[in-house]
């Protein structure tokens, strides 16, 4: 005995309603979710990886000196690297904790950090010598689908030729005055030996020309005392310039020698995960099944007709 087929009867208007109110409900849950998915403390930003709701901070800007006209034909490198990456996660304090074992295994340092069950944000500074092994640490966390990473590198060439010609600068004054200090010294000393030498050879009973050399004297030598301490005050200053540079070189070394960057976690709904994951779409997949579904029992009058009226 055949089944016989029922009919369902479905008001248009009704059914306008109905898919309206689903549109709706939709772009409003994609709304609040793309605001869960953006730390409010980062400020301006700049989208990365897929372009799928996620931002993340624009990463550490490395300027060369301003001015720098460097000349090809210096072709030292001093390399900045910058790394920025974003995962995806159903499980944001988990991977989280990952994170910031890796940073500390790669004995770095965080800088900035901030976590809820919805999004989590590192700001970190690990050595350059073991950034390799760091991100490739983090590249293991998750699959490869759910994680994306922006990894920038510039010469700061132009800053260090801008220390070196400091520091240039700075021994080429100190050397000119040390010289004229030195021309100070023998021509007051060959005054001072002169003068005495007068002194000495003055008769006894001349004590008015004695008296007049000896100021001579001791006007030179107190000339001579304060040129000599002003030469000194410029030596000590340049010095103190010279150490100063010194202190840049070092922390020009310290910056390349070092890798900034960030890492976004954001969580994400099991329909989201399942696009990322998937190699086709998975509405196609849900259709295809119901259609095979749906044909097997059509044809055996299980399921209803329906009727628009």
């Amino acid at each position: 005995m055949e089944n016989t087929k029922k009919v369902i009867r479905i008001s248009r208007r009704k059914l306008i309603v109905l898919v309206i109110i689903v549109i709706v409900g939709f772009l409003l849950l994609k709304e609040n979710n793309y605001k869960y998915s953006i730390p409010p403390q980062m400020g301006m930003t700049e989208s990365r990886g897929s372009g799928n709701g996620v931002s993340a901070p624009s990463m550490p800007d490395y300027y060369p000196y301003p001015g720098d006209t460097s000349s090809a034909k210096d072709t030292r490198e001093f390399m900045k690297v910058s790394y920025g990456a974003e995962i995806k996660t159903r499980d944001v304090k988990d991977v989280m904790g990952d994170v910031k074992n890796a940073i500390r295994d790669a004995e770095g340092r965080i800088d900035n950090i901030s976590e809820t069950t919805k999004y989590g944000y590192v700001n970190f500074v690990v050595p350059k010598s073991n950034f390799n092994n760091f991100k490739a640490e983090i590249e293991a966390i998750t699959h490869e689908k759910l994680y994306t990473e922006n990894s920038s590198s510039t010469n700061l060439l132009g800053q260090k030729q801008s220390i070196e010609e400091q520091e240039k600068s700075i021994n080429t004054s100190l050397i000119d005055v040390k010289n004229r200090q030195k021309s100070l010294t023998a021509q007051h000393n060959q005054i001072v030996a002169s003068l005495q030498k007068e002194i000495d050879n003055t008769p006894q009973s001349d004590q008015q020309r004695i008296a007049s050399l000896q100021a001579s004297l001791n006007n030179e030598n107190a000339d001579y005392a304060k040129s000599n301490q002003n030469y000194k005050n410029q030596i000590s200053d340049l010095n103190l310039q010279l150490a100063n540079v010194k202190k840049q070189d070092v922390a020009f070394t310290d910056n390349i020698e070092t890798v900034n960057g960030y890492i976004s976690v954001n969580w994400v709904s099991l329909w989201e995960m399942s696009k990322l994951l998937s190699p086709i779409h998975p509405t196609i997949v849900i259709i295809i099944l119901a259609l095979g579904i749906w044909y097997p029992l059509s044809r055996k009058n299980y399921l209803p007709t329906i009727e628009f009226v």
